[in-house]
């Protein structure tokens, strides 16, 4: 389920870039990078046109690179816990 609501929000930030910068906010205050590839490929498109969109999309992307093995939000559970759901 969770990988269904990952490729869904995906595409809503392909439809609708301007999201990218909320998206990468709320995500990344709750330490849930599974919007990396996504994220990373508007930036590359070029899709961003604000300086501060790029920068927190950008400090997003950072923060997941950062991660062991780029976890994603799956992973980052199972090691915080021990247990994934």
């Amino acid at each position: 389920m969770r990988k269904t609501i990952t490729d869904a929000i995906g595409d809503v930030l392909h439809q609708s870039p301007q999201l990218a910068p909320a998206v990468a906010r709320q995500f990344g205050a709750r330490r849930v990078w599974s919007q990396r590839d996504s994220l990373s490929g508007l930036v590359r498109a070029g899709l961003l046109v604000s300086p501060l969109d790029v920068l927190a999309v950008s400090q997003y992307i950072a923060m997941a690179d950062d991660l062991p093995g780029s976890l994603n939000s799956i992973d980052s559970e199972k090691a915080d816990t021990g247990v994934s759901r």
